[in-house]
């Protein structure tokens, strides 16, 4: 039985949502709730055979538990990023020549 992007998965009997519906609830771009998935952040579950993956509720239940819910979440999936990793190190481009300065400099390579 299925409501509000919520069912009973017969053989397990968890209760889950759809990977939308988990989004939403963890405050995820779609985006961000993919990468979340493949990075492991977020644990999802068969929906039987040939079906989309699931999320059980108590996986959402564990993940908004945490304090830092859900800027936490959302900069875990942020930093795989290598532009917003880079920010949250300190590094920035400003200072640094671009590739094409550094040959031209040395006088490297052909034009």
């Amino acid at each position: 039985m299925t409501t509000e992007g919520h069912d009973r998965t017969a053989g397990e009997g968890a209760r889950t949502v759809t990977p939308v519906r988990a989004a939403q609830e963890l405050e995820l771009k779609r985006d961000e709730f993919r990468l979340a998935v493949q990075l492991g952040l977020v644990r999802t579950v068969p929906a039987g055979e040939g079906g989309r993956r699931r999320v059980e509720r108590c996986e959402l239940d564990r993940l908004r538990a945490a304090p830092d819910f859900p800027a936490g979440l959302r900069d875990r999936v942020r930093a795989v990023g290598t532009g917003e990793a880079a920010a949250l190190l300190g590094i920035t481009r400003s200072g640094s020549p671009d590739w094409s300065g550094r040959g031209t400099s040395a006088r490297c390579g052909s034009p």
